[in-house]
């Protein structure tokens, strides 16, 4: 990766007005950061004021929006009119360009940099974050002269025709170990992002899908700092699911599990393939049961919900962070000496859900199991074999032992009972009521 620093910082000379209060807040129309790094102030521009009153409340106030005459010949300074309601001397003081970047709280609102447009209007105008920490005088008055200091590291991608990638990309995302930034592209190129300084024993995963396939590329030892323009080419490929690699919060998919901040592993691959009002690309088994305890029907369809809040992923421009099916059941599937579970005329439904039978069957087939489609033999209800060989099955894919020889609630309805479940104890489906069991997530994509 090349850099070039910012070829200018920013100075802004305070001023303070009537001791009212003010709480206008216009949008920004212009743009902060031109394409070779340099930053200007324009007009329309605002900052927000962080104070604390003589009441010792922290207090978050607004400029007046900047007009031609505050601005200097060359727009790298300009004065902001900001008015502070019985400001306490000599106490702290912080100013945040954009306003739009400041938090309600008086903090800076990262979080606005979690979804970004690509564009170099937005992030300029919006995201390109810029603070002062200081205190206001003995005669509680603005610094008469401050500069700001850029707060974030920004990024201009080129991603590589060469590559696996041929057409224009749908979502492009980028993770850093702890942050996770999520941009909907345009083109191939000129795709620029605004990100928190990362140092160099992070690793980063950029992850990229066409609508179609998911692409990516991962990069270690290297520095993106703050107040620096980076131009970063990347070449991706194609990320193709294993049976038995890991599906990761950031979208990305390894052969060995990931255990900390953005690229956590939360399922593992079961099988790979199209089932028609299934899954389209392939079929993941959550590593944890979304409770450690038996659950009632209700809470464990309430606690799949949690628990794909906890284990949010984001695949393309898609977040998956609830139960998919919330209270619905997958399909209805009947009884009888064929047992058909591919019932479901719907379309796909993606991300997180409790299995239907037709899941948890595939689930086994890409563990070694009995063919989803070819049973190993009936009884009143379906018998696949031995339930010990299957749980271990999921357990060493999981590289754990959470997955208990016990019953298991499923998304089918059964003829019956509400819900079909599944017997690790005796290898069985059976179509049984709901009683307390424990359950376990699938993510379907």
């Amino acid at each position: 990766m090349n850099c070039n620093s910012l070829k200018e910082e920013l100075d802004n000379t305070e001023t303070m007005g009537d001791a009212i209060t003010l709480s206008t807040t216009l949008a920004l129309n212009t743009r902060a950061l031109t394409e070779t790094g340099v930053k200007t102030f324009a007009a329309g521009d605002q900052i927000a004021v962080v104070y604390i009153n003589t009441s010792d409340v922290t207090v978050v106030t607004t400029s007046s929006p900047l007009v031609a005459g505050d601005l200097s010949a060359d727009s790298k300074k300009a004065t902001f009119t900001v008015t502070l309601t019985s400001p306490k001397a000599s106490a702290a003081v912080k100013y945040i360009y954009p306003a739009s970047m400041a938090k309600a709280d008086g903090t800076v609102n990262y979080n606005a940099l979690n979804v970004q447009d690509g564009s170099l209007a937005t992030l300029a105008s919006d995201l390109d974050c810029c603070t002062f920490d200081g205190f206001l005088t003995a005669g509680a008055e603005l610094p008469s002269s401050v500069t700001l200091e850029n707060q974030l590291a920004i990024t201009k991608f080129t991603i590589q025709n060469s590559g696996d990638i041929t057409n224009t990309i749908t979502a492009f995302n980028i993770s850093d170990g702890t942050n996770l930034y999520s941009v909907t592209p345009t083109s191939l190129d000129e795709i620029w992002i605004a990100i928190k300084p990362v140092s160099s024993d992070k690793t980063m995963v950029f992850t990229a899908t066409d609508g179609t396939d998911l692409y990516v590329k991962s990069v270690t030892s290297k520095t993106l700092s703050a107040s620096n323009l980076y131009p970063i080419n990347l070449t991706m490929t194609k990320s193709v699911p294993t049976i038995g690699h890991f599906l990761n919060k950031d979208g990305s998919i390894t052969s060995t599990k990931q255990d900390s901040g953005t690229n956590e592993s939360y399922a593992v691959i079961a099988y790979v393939g199209t089932v028609a009002n299934y899954f389209e690309k392939f079929i993941a088994i959550a590593l944890d049961d979304v409770s450690s305890s038996t659950l009632s029907l209700a809470n464990a369809r309430s606690y799949t919900g949690t628990y794909a809040s906890n284990h949010p992923i984001m695949i393309g421009g898609s977040f998956f962070n609830t139960n998919a099916i919330g209270n619905a059941s997958y399909d209805q599937v009947p009884r009888g000496t064929s047992y058909p579970s591919n019932t479901r005329v719907d379309p796909v439904v993606k991300g997180w859900r409790m299995p239907s039978v037709t899941d948890l069957r595939y689930v086994f087939q890409g563990f070694g199991g009995p063919s989803a489609t070819s049973p190993v033999g009936v009884q009143d209800d379906q018998y696949y074999g031995s339930g010990s060989t299957l749980l271990n099955a999921i357990n060493t894919a999981c590289g754990n032992s959470n997955m208990k020889n016990s019953w298991y609630y499923l998304s089918s309805r059964g003829e019956r009972y509400e819900l079909w479940n599944f017997r690790f104890d005796q290898g069985e489906f059976w179509d049984y009521p709901a009683n307390g069991f424990y359950t376990r997530a699938v993510f379907a994509y």
